[in-house]
Formats: C-alpha cells, structure tokens, sequence
C-alpha cells in the first residue's frame, strides 16, 4: 500500500502539469485553474511527505517559478533568439 500510496503522490503533480501545458495549447483558462490547484495540492502533499525537514524545496520552488513567470514575460524574444541559434547552426 505504502508504494501503490507513493506512486499516487507523485502522478498528481505529473499529471496536472500536463493538464496544464495541454490547456495552454488549446488555451481553456478553466483548465489551467483546475490543473494549476491541482499541481498546487500535489506539491504541497509531496513536500509534507517526502521532503519533509527540508527547508531548500520551497525556496527553489518559489525562485523556479518565479524565473518562469519573467521568462514567460520574454516568450517571443526568446522564442526568436532561439530559431536565429537554430539557423545560424543549420
């Protein structure tokens, strides 16, 4: 019970992350809320059970998301920095 319990804890996140990049594709903000509360519950749940006593988790946590947030800000800049690299090198 204990792994079947653990591998359930770890699905939840990897699933609503995926829920979450498939809502931003077919761009349904419903989905992305459900999937992002629901990520937001599974990480929560991963850090009382597995990284508990550990204080680093949630600070990496929160600077991740936060250089995600800025570089989500610069999408297309970056996305065009990167189809340059890509040609130059083709």
């Amino acid at each position: 019970m204990k792994r079947e319990a653990r591998t359930f804890e770890i699905l939840v996140p990897a699933m609503a992350c995926a829920f979450v990049y498939g809502s931003i594709r077919k761009q349904m903000k419903n989905y992305f809320v459900a999937g992002m509360i629901f990520l937001a519950i599974g990480l929560v749940r991963l850090q009382q059970d597995i990284f508990k006593q550990q204080s680093r988790w949630p600070i990496e946590l929160l600077i991740l998301g936060a250089l995600l947030m800025v570089s989500a800000t610069r999408y297309a800049a970056i996305k065009m920095a990167v189809a340059r690299l890509v040609r130059r090198r083709a």
